[in-house]
């Protein structure tokens, strides 16, 4: 059960003036959305994940995710069979995560380098560079990455430099967006570059 979505799309029903996959149109819709924003993405996770982001994201698996948070992408991962291994510097305490829905480990971009093997899951990576750091000590094939293109607020501009010159954008998947926002998920295969 994807309890994110179902909130969110009590806010924006299909059909609304704000729309699943637009924004409010009004001044009073838009401070709305940005009052309820921040408490539902510090229980659940940044991004909203869809049916059709889980199940692309699974089909990858095994997975590892860096920057897990309080696991609720994880969590929805492993109800649709996907078999992942979750990371956090801070787990379940830091001021941006107060939902604790699955199993997230201790560590950073650094833990990249157990799981060659794995997809790798970055969902909405900090303006940091934790995504550049995981990125350049990932040695496996596979990236799924969940936030907003370069010059968006997610990741670094080096992060995606480094993707963009190491991988290809091999498939993109729409996800619900709070009004304001341009995240998706994409999935990148490395390159022989």
């Amino acid at each position: 059960m994807n309890e994110y979505l179902e909130a969110f799309e009590a806010l924006f029903p299909s059909g609304s003036s704000g729309g699943f996959w637009g924004g409010p149109r009004d001044f009073d819709e838009e401070l709305g959305a940005y009052r309820a924003r921040y408490p539902m993405c510090r229980k659940y996770a940044w991004a909203i994940p869809s049916d059709a982001a889980i199940a692309t994201i699974a089909a990858l698996s095994p997975i590892v995710e860096i920057g897990a948070g309080g696991g609720y992408w994880a969590k929805l991962l492993r109800e649709a069979g996907a078999d992942i291994v979750a990371y956090d510097v801070a787990p379940y305490k830091n001021h941006w995560v107060e939902g604790r829905w699955s199993g997230v480990h201790n560590g950073g971009p650094q833990m990249v380098g157990r799981h060659p093997d794995r997809t790798l899951l970055l969902c909405w990576p900090p303006m940091s560079e934790m995504a550049a750091e995981a990125l350049k000590r990932y040695r496996g094939d596979t990236v799924a990455y969940i936030g907003e293109g370069a010059g968006g607020c997610t990741a670094s501009d080096v992060f995606h430099a480094r993707l963009e010159r190491s991988f290809d954008c091999a498939e993109t998947v729409a996800i619900p967006k709070w009004p304001g926002l341009h995240d998706y998920l994409t999935i990148w295969r490395r390159n022989d570059g």
